[in-house]
């Protein structure tokens, strides 16, 4: 039995396995699918040309080059998933035989390269940790101007303090004289 939360993943997943399989069978087609099933979790910052992955606290500089090469190898074999969703069998065939083609590291350089340029994925430096009075913590993002925790977002905050909490995050205006 699955859950409501299960089938509503399940059904978002294959409304992007529907829409990645109207993508061309290109190098760019695969750029276009990174976008489209890893946008949420990745991004390509142009500016220190690296890759950032959302960790679900933070943009992290340190694990996105992996995670980066992690997405395009899930990209490759999701191909194989738009390939059932075909109406005919040469098509199916011919998406098949590209997916396989996207798994050697040729065709997976390819897509992390133009993947970079894609709307969602590219971002600059300067939009990364642009409010001064955003604390992001292991519990949570602290606004200093008023105290208020709150909770882990995609914002463009790219580093965390390593801290779980601060017990007297309602006194912090007083003590900085922020707001």
């Amino acid at each position: 039995m699955t859950t409501e939360t299960e089938t509503i993943i399940y059904s978002q997943h294959d409304k992007a396995i529907v829409e990645g399989s109207l993508l061309s069978l290109s190098d760019k087609g695969n750029g276009e699918r990174f976008a489209l099933y890893h946008g949420d979790k990745m991004r390509y910052d142009w500016e220190s040309k690296s890759w950032l992955y959302f960790d679900g606290r933070r943009w992290n500089r340190r694990l996105g080059e992996e995670a980066a090469r992690r997405c395009a190898k899930e990209t490759a074999r999701y191909i194989l998933e738009e390939a059932a969703v075909k109406d005919s069998t040469y098509e199916r065939e011919k998406s098949a035989k590209w997916a396989f083609q996207s798994e050697k590291g040729s065709r997976l350089n390819a897509l992390m390269s133009l993947a970079r340029s894609e709307k969602g994925i590219a971002t600059y430096g300067p939009f990364f940790d642009r409010d001064p009075y955003l604390l992001n913590c292991l519990t949570g993002v602290i606004n200093l101007k008023n105290g208020g925790l709150l909770t882990h977002h995609q914002d463009f905050i790219d580093w965390s303090a390593p801290v779980f909490s601060i017990s007297c995050h309602e006194s912090i205006p007083q003590l900085f004289s922020l707001s």
